[in-house]
């Protein structure tokens, strides 16, 4: 019995299917992410998504999908679905799926007539080619298979229509055909196992609908082309492998390279194997770069969040020279002490005030996680100085006051991570003293010093000592409330936020924190009675006038909902972390049940993944991408959390 698996009398339903979504993808940044059915809902889901580095930085959507017809006693049975223009689905080959599972890859089991196929899935993880394996288990005569290919060829962000600019042509290939829609494009290739037989039939299939496009008040109507179908004859026991590449491949090994791959993957056979497995697919390797993507399947890579995953993603799994990759990768487009929150390149985008902290938390996790305390300080502590010396001279709306607290100010611009904006203008702006940009700043100067201090740094001591000494008091008097029993949001213009929310977490949850033991033991209960849930921690109480208990609508509701309600799971973790460092291993119980809740995420809408957002409101239904890092790695560092503790009680 595989770890994630639906049986016919769940999969007897379309929504249930089209609900829930899978992704499979490598480090050279190629990905496949679909409905477990193949239906594709939004315009960035794909059968073969990859990067066209000759084009731009984006990833470009080459093939949207395929579609299988069986031909048993000359009846045929097409296995495929797409939904057209007004909701109407043609062909409906859903109905003949049997089972599903994921253990170790996307699995569907077809019914039809006396036939039963098998189909499998997986990504080559050294090269940019996905590999589809069909198995005929069963069959009472002959049985022929076709696969129809629907091309886009375009950036993932894009929708295509019929045009006159389209090459039709095709290529033959060993085993298969090649086509290239465009000129610029990187030709795709489409090969088998055996030997196949290419019918060229050039169409365009008009107005696809990606009805969560639609629903998100976007374009979702698509024309993708057709340019002919593959035949092939298939035995009672045999597999027969299809390669979709861009690159050039061997066709008579294909069935052994598939099994390879399967066998060179962690089995999916536990939660924490699940996210093991999902972790391995945000990391993007180009040339000497290392990235870490923030989600799927419409997110590139965000600073911020390459930060907060690399301890969850990388450091509890022991790719330390992957995260010393990505280090460096980032410290490349470092300006005046401050990340790209967005873009790179020409294209950066610096607005954020966090994301150099995060950055120095991440090293923070480095050095406790291998003790390489002088390489760290060797390699960064110029960089870390730089931040110290960038926010206290003031650098893009970033100043550090004479208090020693750091205010933000840029107008029109939300520069924490609550950056949600509708028309341009912030929905949350969040101006002045924010806790949790302080929370890690306190944590950030505390680490540096103690950095300092090991290695002998007198000036950066000098300077910043009294600082961090003051800090703690700075901080309380600024943020706390003996009364009120927790911490204020923000505090600007002579006006303190008390709206609840769970920014005042990481000033209890950080290696360095202001506060006394028992105010975060407050805090903590605080957030208990009013933001934690079974899938994580609500970004408002719902008892604020402005909470939104639902991530649903379009674009502008969803902007509403996205820090006024809605839940991020990732934001557990730092509750478990400052619950076990307050109660020490007489709290496990209490974390382990909060991890224990997070197993379902993986078999909701992300299967073996989980996805960016929930609703605030019961049952807490998901949201946003259906795989996103942050989540990922926050869970699995809250499992090693969990696991150290343990370790901590056996000692006991």
């Amino acid at each position: 019995m595989a770890y994630i698996e639906f049986d016919k009398t769940k999969l007897i339903n379309l929504e249930f299917m089209l609900d829930r979504e899978i992704v499979r993808a490598n480090r050279g940044g190629a990905f496949a992410c679909q409905t477990i059915i193949g239906c594709n809902t939004h315009r960035q889901h794909g059968l073969f998504v990859a990067p066209q580095n000759q084009l731009d930085n984006h990833k470009h959507l080459l093939l949207s999908t395929i579609q299988e017809t069986v031909t048993e006693n000359n009846h045929d049975f097409n296995l495929g679905i797409q939904r057209y223009k007004d909701g109407n689905y043609y062909p409906k080959g859903h109905k003949y799926v049997r089972y599903f599972s994921t253990d170790p890859h996307p699995l569907l089991v077809y019914r039809v007539g006396g036939v039963m196929l098998q189909k499998e899935m997986i990504m080559n993880s050294k090269a940019q080619q996905l590999l589809v394996k069909y198995t005929l288990i069963e069959a009472n005569s002959d049985v022929k298979l076709q696969i129809k290919p629907f091309l886009a060829f375009r950036n993932k962000h894009h929708l295509t229509k019929k045009n006159e600019y389209v090459n039709t042509n095709f290529k033959n290939i060993e085993n298969g055909a090649q086509f290239q829609m465009y000129q610029v494009y990187t030709p795709l290739k489409i090969q088998f196992s055996k030997e196949t037989q290419y019918v060229h039939n050039p169409d365009w299939y008009f107005d696809v609908e990606y009805y969560k496009d639609i629903q998100h008040g976007f374009d979702g109507l698509e024309d993708l082309f057709v340019p002919g179908s593959f035949h092939l004859e298939i035995e009672k026991g045999e597999s027969i492998v299809m390669s979709v590449s861009i690159e050039d491949i061997n066709t008579s090994n294909l069935v052994e390279q598939f099994d390879l791959e399967v066998n060179s993957r962690i089995p999916r056979t536990s939660f924490i194997n699940n996210l093991r497995n999902s972790s391995q697919q945000f990391i993007q390797k180009n040339g000497d770069d290392v990235e870490i993507l923030a989600g799927y399947p419409w997110f590139n890579r965000l600073g911020r969040d390459t930060f907060m995953s690399i301890p969850g993603l990388l450091l509890v799994n022991g790719e330390y020279k992957t995260a010393w990759q990505i280090f460096h990768t980032m410290l490349k487009e470092m300006k005046n002490g401050l990340f790209p929150a967005i873009g790179k390149n020409q294209n950066a985008n610096y607005d954020s005030a966090d994301t150099s902290l995060w950055f120095i938390w991440a090293l923070q996790q480095y050095v406790l996680f291998t003790k390489e305390n002088d390489d760290v300080w060797e390699n960064y502590g110029e960089a870390i100085k730089s931040i110290f010396a960038n926010y206290k001279k003031g650098i893009n709306g970033i100043k550090v006051d004479e208090n020693g607290l750091v205010f933000t100010y840029l107008h029109n611009k939300a520069l924490s991570w609550m950056s949600s904006s509708i028309n341009g203008a912030p929905v949350n702006p969040r101006y002045g003293y924010a806790v949790e940009i302080n929370a890690l700043w306190f944590n950030a100067l505390g680490f540096a010093l103690d950095m300092a201090y090991e290695f002998g740094d007198k000036d950066f001591i000098s300077e910043w000592n009294s600082t961090f000494v003051n800090l703690r008091a700075e901080f309380k008097k600024i943020f706390w409330n003996k009364e009120k029993g927790y911490l204020c949001d923000t505090f600007f213009q002579g006006e303190k936020d008390w709206r609840v929310r769970p920014n005042m977490l990481l000033a209890a949850s950080l290696p360095h924190s202001p506060l006394s033991s028992k105010i975060r033991h407050l805090i903590l209960e605080k957030t208990k009675c009013e933001l934690l849930t079974p899938r994580g921690i609500r970004t408002l109480t719902p008892n604020d006038k402005e909470y939104r208990g639902f991530y649903t609508g379009n674009a502008l509701e969803r902007e509403k909902a996205y820090h006024n309600g809605s839940v991020f799971p990732w934001l557990s973790a730092h509750y478990v972390e400052a619950y076990l460092n307050i109660h020490g291993v007489s709290g496990l119980s209490v974390a382990k049940k909060i991890y224990k809740d997070m197993e379902v995420l993986v078999k909701e809408q992300g299967i073996g993944t989980i996805s960016e957002v929930f609703d605030g409101d019961p049952p807490h239904s998901s949201g946003g991408a259906m795989s996103y890092a942050v989540n990922v790695a926050e869970i699995q560092r809250m499992y090693f959390l969990i696991q150290k503790f343990e370790e901590k009680s056996k000692e006991l």
